[in-house]
Protein backbone atom coordinates (compact mmCIF):
# COMPACT_ATOMS: atom_id res chain seq x y z
CA UNK A 1 0.00 0.00 0.00
CA UNK A 2 2.37 2.51 1.21
CA UNK A 3 4.77 1.30 -2.12
CA UNK A 4 1.60 2.29 -4.84
CA UNK A 5 1.08 5.42 -2.32
CA UNK A 6 4.75 6.48 -3.20
CA UNK A 7 4.03 5.51 -7.00
CA UNK A 8 1.31 7.89 -7.28
CA UNK A 9 2.92 10.82 -5.70
CA UNK A 10 5.55 10.45 -7.96
CA UNK A 11 3.34 10.45 -10.68
CA UNK A 12 1.51 13.57 -9.44
CA UNK A 13 4.83 15.44 -8.91
CA UNK A 14 6.10 14.67 -12.51
CA UNK A 15 2.94 15.79 -14.08
CA UNK A 16 3.35 18.98 -12.02
CA UNK A 17 6.90 19.72 -13.10
CA UNK A 18 5.76 18.46 -16.96
CA UNK A 19 2.67 21.09 -17.00
CA UNK A 20 5.16 23.84 -15.59
CA UNK A 21 7.66 23.43 -18.09
CA UNK A 22 4.96 23.70 -20.68
CA UNK A 23 3.63 26.59 -19.28
CA UNK A 24 6.83 28.54 -19.21
CA UNK A 25 7.53 27.37 -23.03
CA UNK A 26 4.26 28.59 -23.94
CA UNK A 27 4.76 31.96 -23.18
CA UNK A 28 8.43 32.41 -25.34
CA UNK A 29 6.63 32.74 -28.64
CA UNK A 30 7.33 36.20 -28.83
CA UNK A 31 11.29 34.51 -29.45
CA UNK A 32 10.21 32.03 -31.91
CA UNK A 33 12.45 32.35 -34.90
CA UNK A 34 16.29 33.31 -36.36
CA UNK A 35 18.05 36.19 -34.66
CA UNK A 36 22.02 38.03 -35.38
CA UNK A 37 23.42 40.46 -33.92
CA UNK A 38 26.81 41.11 -31.70
CA UNK A 39 27.82 40.76 -28.01
CA UNK A 40 29.48 43.19 -26.32
CA UNK A 41 32.03 42.80 -23.09
CA UNK A 42 32.88 45.74 -20.98
CA UNK A 43 36.31 44.21 -19.46
CA UNK A 44 36.88 41.54 -22.17
CA UNK A 45 40.67 39.50 -22.54
CA UNK A 46 40.61 38.35 -25.93
CA UNK A 47 37.17 39.79 -27.43
CA UNK A 48 35.14 43.14 -26.96
CA UNK A 49 32.60 42.23 -29.58
CA UNK A 50 31.46 39.01 -31.40
CA UNK A 51 28.70 38.18 -33.78
CA UNK A 52 25.68 35.53 -32.41
CA UNK A 53 23.24 33.66 -34.01
CA UNK A 54 20.37 32.39 -32.32
CA UNK A 55 17.72 30.25 -33.59
CA UNK A 56 14.79 29.10 -31.85
CA UNK A 57 12.52 26.24 -33.12
CA UNK A 58 9.12 26.74 -30.76
CA UNK A 59 7.10 23.84 -31.69
CA UNK A 60 10.06 21.74 -31.12
CA UNK A 61 11.34 23.51 -28.05
CA UNK A 62 14.66 23.66 -29.46
CA UNK A 63 17.02 26.55 -28.98
CA UNK A 64 20.56 26.91 -30.46
CA UNK A 65 23.13 29.80 -29.80
CA UNK A 66 26.44 30.29 -32.11
CA UNK A 67 29.09 32.76 -31.45
CA UNK A 68 31.21 31.88 -34.82
CA UNK A 69 34.14 34.48 -33.42
CA UNK A 70 35.14 32.32 -31.10
CA UNK A 71 33.95 29.41 -32.00
CA UNK A 72 31.97 27.98 -30.02
CA UNK A 73 27.81 27.52 -29.77
CA UNK A 74 25.39 25.36 -28.23
CA UNK A 75 21.97 25.58 -26.43
CA UNK A 76 19.61 27.34 -23.67
CA UNK A 77 17.23 24.95 -21.31
CA UNK A 78 14.50 27.24 -20.52
CA UNK A 79 14.29 28.03 -16.89
CA UNK A 80 11.18 30.80 -16.45
CA UNK A 81 9.61 33.07 -18.81
CA UNK A 82 6.43 35.12 -19.56
CA UNK A 83 5.16 37.17 -22.01
CA UNK A 84 8.22 39.88 -22.36
CA UNK A 85 11.07 37.82 -20.82
CA UNK A 86 13.28 34.65 -20.40
CA UNK A 87 15.52 33.11 -18.52
CA UNK A 88 17.91 30.35 -19.70
CA UNK A 89 21.10 28.19 -18.89
CA UNK A 90 22.97 28.42 -21.43
CA UNK A 91 25.18 24.99 -22.15
CA UNK A 92 28.02 25.12 -24.70
CA UNK A 93 28.64 21.70 -26.68
CA UNK A 94 30.93 23.17 -29.36
CA UNK A 95 34.05 24.67 -28.59
CA UNK A 96 33.53 24.40 -24.96
CA UNK A 97 37.10 25.16 -23.88
CA UNK A 98 36.45 28.82 -25.65
CA UNK A 99 33.34 29.86 -23.91
CA UNK A 100 31.65 29.97 -20.44
CA UNK A 101 29.41 26.93 -19.59
CA UNK A 102 26.14 27.06 -18.01
CA UNK A 103 25.74 30.82 -17.78
CA UNK A 104 22.77 32.43 -16.57
CA UNK A 105 21.09 33.78 -20.04
CA UNK A 106 18.29 36.75 -19.72
CA UNK A 107 16.78 37.86 -22.81
CA UNK A 108 14.45 40.87 -22.94
CA UNK A 109 11.51 41.56 -25.47
CA UNK A 110 11.83 44.85 -27.26
CA UNK A 111 9.22 44.85 -30.07
CA UNK A 112 8.36 42.00 -32.72
CA UNK A 113 12.18 42.45 -34.28
CA UNK A 114 14.53 43.20 -31.41
CA UNK A 115 15.49 41.54 -28.33
CA UNK A 116 17.90 41.70 -25.66
CA UNK A 117 20.44 39.23 -24.17
CA UNK A 118 22.01 40.09 -20.75
CA UNK A 119 24.53 37.35 -19.33
CA UNK A 120 25.59 36.30 -16.00
CA UNK A 121 28.08 34.12 -14.68
CA UNK A 122 27.10 34.39 -10.77
CA UNK A 123 29.23 31.74 -9.66
CA UNK A 124 32.49 34.20 -11.22
CA UNK A 125 31.39 37.38 -10.69
CA UNK A 126 28.64 39.66 -9.76
CA UNK A 127 26.36 41.84 -12.15
CA UNK A 128 26.09 41.28 -16.22
CA UNK A 129 29.38 39.72 -17.96
CA UNK A 130 28.19 41.04 -21.19
CA UNK A 131 25.08 41.54 -23.56
CA UNK A 132 23.74 42.27 -26.69
CA UNK A 133 20.77 43.50 -28.70
CA UNK A 134 19.50 40.64 -32.22
CA UNK A 135 17.51 41.50 -34.56
CA UNK A 136 15.39 39.37 -35.74
CA UNK A 137 15.96 37.65 -39.50
CA UNK A 138 12.97 37.26 -41.76
CA UNK A 139 10.45 34.98 -41.48
CA UNK A 140 10.64 30.95 -41.72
Amino acid sequence: MRSSKLIIASIFIFCLVSLSSQAQHSKTKWLDGSWTGSGYQQAALSHSVWTINLDYDFENEVIKIDYPDFPCGGYWKLVKADKNKAEFVEYIDNGKTLCNDQGKVIVTRIDENYITISYFLPELMEGVIAFSTLEKLNQK
